[in-house]
């Protein structure tokens, strides 16, 4: 699969937010958060200064990374696209753009996510 990276727009927060979401949810990790919640999350963050890019095959958003600084904040692929090396392209990615190094924290609980 051949993703493209580009930078998140106001029209991406319902894709994003259902990704985040179901993302987390396929960690096996329980969560109580809702997606009425992520979605009202959502501004602040960027307003706090996420840099958020998303990764797109076609039409479809299958991933996103949100950087603040030097910190990878937030990295998800959705369920039906994981493995596919979407994640490692973010990545790489974030690599390009904080080319003296990043922090990234895991759920410790989930090999996947690691």
């Amino acid at each position: 699969m051949i993703a493209v990276i580009r930078p998140y727009c106001d029209a991406d927060i319902d894709a994003v937010t259902v990704i985040w979401l179901d993302s987390w949810r396929s960690t096996g990790i329980s969560s109580s958060a809702t997606l009425e919640e992520l979605r009202e999350r959502w501004p602040t963050e960027l307003a706090k200064g996420w840099v958020v890019d998303v990764a797109v095959h076609g039409s479809d958003i299958t991933g996103f990374i949100a950087i603040h600084e030097n910190c990878i904040e937030q990295l998800f692929i959705a369920p039906v696209f994981q493995g596919q090396r979407i994640g490692k392209l973010l990545l790489d990615h974030a690599k390009i753009k904080i080319p003296a190094g990043f922090h990234l924290t895991t759920a410790r609980d989930s090999a996947d996510a690691r």
